[in-house]
C-alpha cells in the first residue's frame, strides 16, 4: 500500500523489482498488522515492548520451505537448468548449487545430491503423488526431483542465514 502518513492513499511508486529485496524496515499500521511476519513471532504493534524473547519455532522453518514462493522458485530453477542442460543431472546439480550458494559443489556434496536425484526418480516413478490442484501440478519424475532438489537447496541453512 502506499499510504501517507495521514493514512491517506499516496502517490503510486514504481518498485521495478525491488519488491522482493530484503527488508530491515517495514512500515507497521496497527489495524494491518503483517500475517506473514506473526508466523515468524513479530513484534506486538499495540503495546510498547522494551524486551523481546527470542523464538524460532517449527511453523517458521516449515513456511519458508513450503510457500508458494520456494515452490514457485524452486520449479522456475529447475525448467532453468533441464532446459539450459538437458539430460546432465550431474551439470544440473552442480549449477543450481553454485547459483544458490555461489560455491562449487565439493566431490562428496555431488555423490550425495545424485544419489538424491535417483533415489528421488526411482520412488516418484513407483509412487507418483496425486495432482494437487492447477497451481502445483505433478511433473516427471526427473522433472519433481531436480524441483525437490532445488527446494531442498533454497531451504537450507547456508541459502537462509547469512554469516
Amino acid at each position: 500500500e502506499n499510504k501517507s502518513s495521514a493514512n491517506r492513499p499516496g502517490e503510486d511508486v514504481p518498485l521495478y523489482g525491488e519488491q522482493f529485496r530484503r527488508s530491515v524496515y517495514v512500515q507497521v499500521i496497527r489495524s494491518k498488522p503483517h500475517t506473514m511476519l506473526r508466523t515468524f513471532d513479530a513484534p506486538q504493534v499495540v503495546v510498547n515492548c522494551d524486551k523481546r524473547t527470542v523464538s524460532t519455532v517449527a511453523p517458521q522453518a516449515l513456511l519458508m520451505m513450503n510457500s508458494d514462493f520456494s515452490l514457485e522458485t524452486s520449479t522456475n530453477m529447475a525448467e532453468q537448468l533441464m532446459t539450459e542442460f538437458p539430460g546432465d543431472s550431474r551439470r544440473q546439480l552442480q549449477e543450481a548449487w553454485k547459483r544458490s550458494l555461489s560455491v562449487p559443489m565439493d566431490a562428496e556434496t555431488e555423490a550425495t545430491a545424485l544419489a538424491f536425484l535417483e533415489q528421488q526418480q526411482k520412488y516418484l516413478t513407483e509412487h507418483p503423488p496425486e495432482q494437487k490442484d492447477a497451481k502445483h501440478p505433478y511433473e516427471s519424475p526427473e522433472k519433481q526431483a531436480l524441483i525437490d532438489f532445488c527446494q531442498a537447496i533454497f531451504s537450507s541453512n547456508a541459502f537462509m542465514y547469512i554469516d
